[in-house]
């Protein structure tokens, strides 16, 4: 008994005067066994449960700590939210990309069998994207992007050259976007080229000016659906203050994304009326991108007039119908293709297709991509100021094939190669060159 009311006291002194530290708890309890109230067992128990139970307060208050701090830092970041950061800020999302580039060309005349008559070109070339979209309520939204470039609406590449002089940065997207309902889209200013499409008809350097409505709908669930779509858009061209014939397009087009049970597929018709382009002088409507690859007439003051009209119509679609596991990450293998016909109807040379496969993606740090395709452009199957400036050095009347690889050596890094062998279609006229361009890019991309 006397020993019992020896242990409750002294626990009841642990309890209330909280020993800290384990070198006075075992002064302490040495002295107890000195004294014969308690065993060498006991003492180690006791020792034993004393630690424990300080540890434990130990990371409970620890805990607690945390948790005031969270608070704090909680109440701070909301206090700074709403007294110094205007709400534009908190809703603005900034990002952008860097490439650098080691470009190759080589142009051979197929007729002559030589490659006197052009000069190998090797270029050491960048570009720089950096812009922000900003939230400004639930329906509506503005984006502006700036890049580098020469002005030319099919490349945002700058050429290392003219004694490192300083290079321009252009408007590259300035856009407001309105969402009344979730299905409706509203998007007018320069923007992202708004149709789904490959390298065939358009650059993707390309941003539109105009305004574009889009509806899409999805049905089903995530292993069975289907996402139907529909894009028109209104795009002036050029505007001339003596004419009242301005250059435009008219762009529609539908189609529909689906997945089926681990099959994804993506198709769509388009149709493109590039408005009151015969006639209209290259120089004037297209001054930063003259591109003589259409059929052109000679006009005043030795301008360049398109021939013909341009009104496309246009099919393409993707297909991934496998994708497998390769050390533990999933590898698609996508089929795509697309189709362009000119249906005005004196053009001759009118017809253009694109046919690919792409294996791999890139989403995270090292994960690659290798893609081939193979396309035939004729001289007036599109209208060329829009058209791939790094086909065939750009413009139509080329076919060939498309090489590349990419591959992320780090997250949101990537290393590529790009290899391009082409040909003409027809020669452009009688006294020139059937031309032949082999063209290689060496880059890497940083996205930030």
């Amino acid at each position: 008994m006397k020993r019992f009311r020896l242990f409750t006291l002294f626990f009841a002194f642990l309890f209330f005067t909280t020993l800290s530290f384990a070198s006075e708890v075992e002064i302490l309890v040495k002295k107890l066994v000195q004294k014969g109230i308690l065993t060498e067992e006991e003492a180690k128990e006791m020792l034993s449960e004393t630690k424990a139970e300080e540890s434990k307060q130990k990371e409970a208050q620890k805990e607690t700590v945390k948790e005031e701090v969270k608070t704090e830092m909680a109440k701070t970041q909301e206090v700074l939210k709403n007294t110094i950061l205007p709400t534009w800020v908190k809703n603005t999302t900034f990002s952008g990309d860097v490439r650098l580039r080691y470009a190759y060309d080589r142009m051979k005349d197929d007729i002559a069998g030589e490659d006197t008559n052009f000069a190998d070109r090797q270029r050491l070339r960048f570009r720089l994207r950096y812009g922000f979209e900003t939230v400004v309520n639930d329906k509506v939204k503005v984006g502006l992007r700036f890049a580098t470039g020469t002005g030319d609406q099919t490349s945002t590449n700058q050429t290392m050259q003219d004694t490192f002089s300083a290079k321009n940065i252009w408007l590259d997207q300035a856009f407001i976007e309105i969402k009344p309902i979730p299905e409706l889209r509203l998007i007018g200013g320069k923007i992202e080229n708004p149709f789904y499409t490959t390298d065939l008809v358009w650059d993707p350097d390309v941003k539109p000016e105009g305004i574009v409505v889009q509806a899409k709908k999805s049905f089903g669930e995530k292993e069975l659906n289907i996402e139907p779509f529909m894009t028109f858009g209104f795009f002036p061209i050029d505007e001339s203050s003596t004419d009242s014939n301005d250059q435009s397009l008219y762009g529609l087009q539908g189609g529909a994304s689906a997945a089926l049970f681990g099959t994804k597929l993506k198709f769509a018709a388009g149709y493109y009326d590039f408005h009151n382009i015969k006639g209209a002088a290259i120089e004037d409507v297209s001054p930063a991108n003259i591109r003589k690859s259409n059929t052109f007439i000679e006009g005043d003051d030795d301008k360049n007039l398109f021939a013909y009209d341009y009104r496309l119509f246009t099919l393409g679609g993707e297909f991934t119908p496998i994708e497998f596991d390769a050390f533990g990450t999933i590898i698609p293998v996508t089929l795509y293709g697309d189709f362009v016909k000119n249906l005005v109807s004196d053009v001759d040379f009118d017809t253009g297709y694109l046919g690919g496969i792409k294996i791999g993606a890139i989403k995270n740090a090292g994960d690659f991509q290798v893609a081939y395709d193979y396309r035939k452009l004729e001289k007036d199957a599109v209208y060329a100021p829009i058209a791939d400036s790094d086909f065939h050095a750009g413009g139509t009347n080329a076919k060939g094939s498309k090489f590349s690889a990419t591959y992320a050596v780090l997250k949101n890094t990537t290393l590529g190669i790009v290899y391009f062998d082409t040909k003409a279609v027809t020669k452009a006229a009688a006294n020139q060159s059937d031309l032949r361009v082999k063209t290689l890019f060496l880059e890497t991309v940083v996205k930030f």
